[in-house]
């Protein structure tokens, strides 16, 4: 089957969100299908891929500069690795072309992946089950994997709907100030009702520990990261995820959610521990374009309110008089 006709199927049947059919459909009809929509699945190779990316790099405008933003091309290898994911997962094929591609740097948004529930299900199941919870603190609360790591019994407020992020756990295993942060200084996040379910099951299997924390180690009291990162990149094997998903996507993933429900970027800025907002503006600026419009129709709403006390019958009304 030509890789047109299989993404068109896939994306006519997509269990993700509509929005991410529709980005995925618009980057691949416009970048991917002219280069590679006429080769079989079978036939297309990491070289195809890595060239698509190459050329779409190598671009330029009439001025010389780059014709493509690297959050284009990055986009496109998502919108490419995703429909190769659910040819791996339907066996279409044994092993995704996706791999080991290098993608221009992009600083002006994140690149966001959107899972059906039985894909991230089974993403989370393929952790030792002591070891399951970050992931959902990080995709339902939007936290630093070294924070979900940290999750501690003592830190939940108001009947388990708010969480006090006051610690990180570092790569090597210790507990130290969140980032930018120093001893005792914390932020309040809002927890969900599907995190604090899983949070109650997880504690139910492993209670606390003396000090509070709940994600044991193994030969450390803490987690150690690259023993929690095996972990991940197998889990996203094994679910068919794109290969280049780590543990802050989840993170970029709970932002967007917030932006595009219309929580205001301040909040969101506040709740991931930004330092400046003008660092969450810089990677999710772009997913709150509808503020313009917003603030036009606010200020148009307001004008349509003030009181009519009296009519300007002519120009010499509203002169200041010796102004000339």
């Amino acid at each position: 089957m030509k890789f047109e006709t299989y993404a068109e199927d896939r994306l006519d049947k997509w269990r993700g969100a509509p929005s991410s059919a529709k980005k995925y459909r618009s980057s691949l009809r416009t970048h991917a299908y002219p280069r590679i929509g006429h080769l079989a699945l079978r036939e297309i190779t990491r070289e195809h891929v890595v060239d698509l990316v190459a050329e779409m790099e190598n671009a330029q405008d009439e001025d010389g500069d780059p014709f493509y933003a690297g959050s284009t091309i990055a986009g496109v290898y998502v919108a490419i690795a995703a429909i190769f994911a659910e040819a791996r997962n339907n066996q279409r094929i044994a092993e995704s072309p996706c791999v080991r591609v290098n993608l221009p740097v992009v600083v002006s948004g994140a690149i966001l992946i959107d899972p059906p529930m039985d894909q991230l299900t089974t993403f989370v199941n393929r952790f030792p089950a002591d070891w399951r919870l970050p992931a959902w603190f990080q995709y339902g609360c939007g936290l630093r994997i070294g924070e979900a790591l940290a999750v501690n019994a003592n830190q939940f407020r108001e009947g388990g709907t708010v969480y006090r992020v006051e610690e990180q756990v570092d790569p090597d295993g210790n507990v130290i100030p969140c980032k930018w942060r120093r001893k005792g200084q914390y932020r309040d996040v809002p927890v969900p009702e599907f995190v604090q379910e899983r949070y109650q099951q997880h504690i139910a299997l492993f209670p606390p520990d003396a000090d509070g924390y709940v994600v044991p180690g193994r030969k450390h009291p803490r987690v150690v990261r690259n023993s929690y990162n095996e972990h991940f990149r197998k889990a996203v094997e094994l679910a068919g995820l794109p290969e280049f998903m780590t543990s802050h996507y989840l993170r970029h993933r709970w932002a967007a959610v917030m932006l595009a429900r219309g929580v205001d970027i301040t909040h969101v800025s506040r709740w991931l521990g930004h330092q400046q907002i003008e660092t969450t503006y810089r990677i999710y600026g772009h997913m709150v374009p509808r503020v313009a419009t917003e603030a036009r129709a606010a200020i148009q709403a307001a004008f349509a309110e003030l009181p009519r006390t009296g009519e300007v019958s002519s120009v010499d009304d509203v002169l200041i008089p010796g102004a000339g």
